[in-house]
């Protein structure tokens, strides 16, 4: 057997990101299960807080994230062929979208306080602890972005390409979970 038939295939990363990232889905799973229930037993309140949203901005959000995607994903591309320019400059692009999220996102809150108050509507509830929890871990994923290009300074190896492939696991599971929350929050009216 020649050494190509003994390479066993891997999926990107280190093993342990696969893990994170599952049980964070899970997590996230029941934070959308448990919104479902309240959306079926409040329709009208949670119709009435999705209309004081702000779905222009979340659109532009989801329209960063999904390029920030894109770019992590050249990133990885430029790691795996040893172009170290490409590698920094896709991390700068994707850090800089990811930033932008994070600042959108709190212009987004800042007018969305104005309409409620937490106590009142279980709907904003929802939507600042889940949308809040999201946007951590985008600031996260934005850090892990940092010490990725920090590191590609020092140099491309194997060892670099795994770490730079468990970030952006990490960054596209939260890219997911925005596809996700966007229409659940911004779109989804009328829907019992």
């Amino acid at each position: 057997m020649s050494d190509r038939e003994n390479d066993v295939v891997k999926p990107p990363g280190v093993e342990g990101i696969w893990v994170f990232i599952i049980g964070d889905l899970i997590i996230f799973l029941l934070y959308f299960l448990v919104f479902a229930m309240g959306r079926i037993n409040n329709t009208e309140l949670f119709e009435l807080g999705r209309q004081q949203l702000e779905p222009l901005l979340a659109f532009i959000n989801t329209l960063i994230l999904l390029s920030s995607s894109y770019f992590v994903v050249l990133a990885v591309e430029g790691c795996r062929k040893k172009d170290a320019k490409a590698v920094k400059r896709f991390l700068i692009l994707a850090i800089i979208l990811g930033t932008a999220f994070v600042v959108i996102k709190l212009v987004g809150y800042s007018i969305d306080l104005t309409h409620f108050s937490l106590r009142s509507n279980v709907f904003f509830a929802y939507y600042f602890a889940i949308t809040g929890i999201h946007c951590a871990h985008v600031i996260i994923g934005t850090i892990l972005l940092g010490v990725c290009l920090f590191k590609s300074f020092k140099n491309l190896k194997k060892k670099y390409l795994r770490f730079l492939e468990s970030c952006a696991l990490f960054w596209h599971m939260v890219d997911l979970l925005w596809v996700i929350i966007f229409p659940m929050f911004y779109l989804m009216g009328g829907i019992a």
